[in-house]
């Protein structure tokens, strides 16, 4: 078995666990921060011999112009300020942790459009953390919690991508199939949350029961439609 990894954090995968989604809209606002008005030339713009008389420029807001770059922003002094006293247990202390972030989610105001123009990637703190201010934030998340618990860094590494992370700790022997692991609270739990056979969210176990299930807390991100769920 896999104990020996800091001889108290194992990983685990899980490609068939039960868990709730909770859907959080989005709150669609028209403030615009872009610094234009939104403006046409019409015929009253041009004088009689034709040339342009307005003095406003032409423009229509995009969703760029809704992004407020200032909003939610930050810093290290505002996050470690939301979490616990560290108990000196590494699986306590992690779920502690997670605990401590419930009701946080990522900004609807500070967020970076996606290539479809709909989709947005908003502001999170696991972000501005990692260095990825607007990626896909479960495994931000998950390390965020691992990093402020007091985990060794160079005996466990910390990763931004739930697929990329199970391939390093796979790599290094750090990993387990679900089959061959009973998770403990304070392990790390991998899903393949729409069935396509690849590693796509990360969690922490907050509780296992007795039949081997498991509750897990998640940096949860489904674009548009809900945010950060614990």
């Amino acid at each position: 078995m896999l104990g020996f990894v800091l001889l108290f954090l194992a990983v685990i995968v899980s490609l068939v666990v039960y868990w709730q989604l909770r859907y959080t809209g989005i709150t669609m606002s028209n403030e615009t921060f872009c610094g234009y008005e939104e403006h046409v030339h019409t015929e009253e713009c041009y004088d009689e011999e034709g040339d342009l008389i307005c003095e406003l420029e032409e423009h229509s807001h995009t969703v760029d112009c809704l992004i407020n770059l200032n909003a939610d922003v930050e810093d290290a002094t505002v996050w470690k300020a939301t979490l616990p006293e560290l108990t000196g247990d590494l699986r306590t202390d992690v779920v502690n942790i997670a605990y401590s972030q419930l009701g946080y989610t990522e900004s609807t105001a500070n967020f970076s459009p996606g290539e479809d123009g709909v989709t947005r990637y908003g502001y999170t703190r696991y972000g501005a953390w990692y260095g990825n201010e607007y990626g896909t934030w479960d495994a931000m998340f998950v390390s965020f919690c691992l990093n402020y618990a007091g985990i060794d860094r160079t005996a466990f590494p910390l990763n931004s991508g739930a697929y990329s992370w199970a391939v390093e700790l796979s790599e290094i022997g750090s990993y387990a199939e679900a089959s061959a692991y009973t998770p403990l609270a304070g392990d790390i739990v991998f899903f393949d949350s729409d069935y396509d056979g690849r590693i796509d969210r990360v969690g922490i176990v907050a509780s296992t029961d007795i039949s081997g299930g498991c509750d897990h807390h998640r940096g949860r991100l489904h674009r548009l439609r809900s945010r950060h769920r614990l």
